[in-house]
C-alpha cells in the first residue's frame, strides 16, 4: 500500500503543475499540457501506467483520448486522467477543470460540482462486506439525480435512473482494482450484471483491497443520438445539451484502500479537490 501511495504523491505533483499551467495567463495545447505532466512527476512516457488522457474543451467527450492536440484551442475545460508508478506499482487520478465563461460554461461548473460532491458521498460510502457492483449502481443514481436536477432530463431522478437515460451519459463503469497493473486482477471474478457490461469490479469489498471510485457524466455523440432516437429522447432538453457539448465531459476518480473501519482515501489527502474552477 505504501508503494501505491508514493504513486499517488508523484501523480498529484503533475496534476497540481497541469492544473495550474492550465489556468495560467498563456493558453496551452494539449501535448504541452502532457508535457508539464512529465516534468513535475519526473517520468518518460514509457514509465507512466498508462497512456496519459490530456483532454481540453470536447475532447474530454472521448474516454480514451491520447491524441495530444498540438493547436491551442479555447481551453474552457479539461480532463486530465494521469498516474504515476513507484516500484511498479500505480496510481490512477482524474480531474476535471473549467474556466465558467457565460451561461453554459457556469452551467457546466455546476454540474462539475456536483459531481464532485456525489464522488465524495460514494467514497464515504463505501463498507466492508457491500458488494461494489451495488456502489456501481449508486453512482448511476447520482448521475441520475444531477441530470434531473440540472433540467437536461425532464424527469425525476428516480424515473431518469429506471428508464436507463444516464447510461447515455455516463457509459463506463464505477472503477477497478489498482496494484501492480492499472487495472489490476483480482476483481471481477464474477460477471457483472447484463446492464453493467463495462463494469472491471464485482468484487465484494473487503478490507486491504485498492480500487478506484470514478463516476463520470459526458455529452458523446454517438450514444446521445441514438438515446434521442430511442423512446426516451423527449425527456431530454436537447438545447442544454448541445450547448453543454463543447465541454466535452466530466470525470473525477480517487484511489482508495478499503480499512476495517472505512477506507483510506490516498489520493484526496494530497488533492483535496476534484475539479472545478480556479
Amino acid at each position: 500500500m505504501l508503494c501505491i501511495a508514493e504513486a499517488n504523491r508523484r501523480a498529484a505533483l503533475g496534476h497540481d503543475a497541469v492544473r495550474e499551467a492550465f489556468f495560467g495567463e498563456r493558453g496551452l495545447s494539449e501535448l504541452e499540457l502532457h508535457l508539464v505532466y512529465l516534468r513535475a512527476t519526473r517520468q518518460d512516457d514509457p514509465e507512466t501506467p498508462y497512456k496519459n488522457i490530456v483532454a481540453l474543451d470536447d475532447n474530454g467527450a472521448v474516454l480514451h483520448h491520447v491524441g495530444y492536440g498540438r493547436d491551442v484551442p479555447a481551453g474552457e475545460s479539461l480532463l486530465l486522467d494521469a498516474g504515476a508508478t513507484y516500484l511498479a506499482y500505480c496510481s490512477d487520478i482524474t480531474r476535471t477543470w473549467v474556466k465558467p465563461r457565460g451561461e453554459s460554461g457556469a452551467t457546466f461548473k455546476g454540474l462539475v460540482d456536483a459531481m464532485e460532491e456525489m464522488q465524495k458521498g460514494l467514497c464515504a460510502s463505501i463498507t466492508s462486506g457491500h458488494k461494489y457492483e451495488a456502489l456501481h449502481d449508486a453512482s448511476h443514481r447520482g448521475v441520475s439525480k444531477i441530470l434531473s436536477e440540472a433540467g437536461l432530463v425532464k424527469a425525476s431522478a428516480e424515473e431518469t435512473d429506471e428508464k436507463g437515460i444516464s447510461r447515455a451519459f455516463y457509459p463506463h463503469g464505477l472503477g477497478h482494482s489498482l496494484g501492480l497493473q492499472c487495472h489490476d486482477v483480482g476483481c471481477a471474478t464474477v460477471k457483472p450484471r447484463a446492464d453493467n457490461p463495462f463494469l472491471r469490479n464485482t468484487s465484494v469489498i473487503e478490507p486491504k483491497q485498492v480500487f478506484t471510485i470514478e463516476p463520470g457524466l459526458y455529452f458523446i455523440d454517438g450514444l446521445l443520438a441514438e438515446l434521442r432516437r430511442g423512446p426516451h429522447g423527449a425527456l431530454v432538453d436537447w438545447t442544454a445539451v448541445e450547448a453543454l457539448s463543447r465541454y466535452g465531459g466530466i470525470r473525477i476518480e480517487d484511489d482508495v484502500l478499503v480499512t476495517e473501519g472505512g477506507i483510506h482515501n490516498m489520493t484526496r489527502e494530497l488533492l483535496p479537490r476534484g475539479g472545478g474552477g480556479a
